[in-house]
């Protein structure tokens, strides 16, 4: 019965390890920025999308309406960082179209006889933990 009890715990611990490394969050996070406008100095929060034709193009994180403005009705510092996100873009883009070099022979994993009758006896083990032993 001890035994028993000692698989069970055992057992809960390995499943409650997964969930303690869960991490907080959502994955659709906004990571919107402040960008000023230099005529008005009107400040708004947005997820920049692209440049195109000196047309800036700029999301509501709340709304998910698409805004666009000239280029140059930003503050200096806010079309410095748009240049150099569009200039990223382009270099991203550009080596994407490149095409991606094959290695051949080798697979990443290597399945060796020793590997597979280590997993095989681990395996075992864990089933037979989790079988409990019945005492006379």
């Amino acid at each position: 019965m001890e035994k028993h009890k000692l698989n069970s715990i055992a057992l809960l611990i390995f499943f409650f390890c997964g969930f303690i490394n869960a991490h907080s969050g959502y994955h659709s996070e906004s990571h919107a920025k402040s960008w000023q406008l230099s005529e008005n100095n009107k400040t708004f929060k947005a997820d920049y999308i692209a440049l195109i034709k000196d047309i800036v193009l700029l999301k509501d994180p709340k709304t998910g309406v698409v805004y666009e403005y000239p280029l140059t009705d930003f503050v200096m510092e806010d079309q410095f960082l748009i240049l150099k996100r569009h200039e990223l873009t382009a270099h991203i883009n550009a080596n994407l179209a490149l095409p991606i070099p094959v290695k051949k022979g080798t697979s990443g994993l290597k399945m060796t006889k020793g590997n597979v009758n280590i997993s095989l006896i681990l395996l075992l083990l864990l089933v037979a933990s989790l079988v409990p032993i019945k005492m006379e």
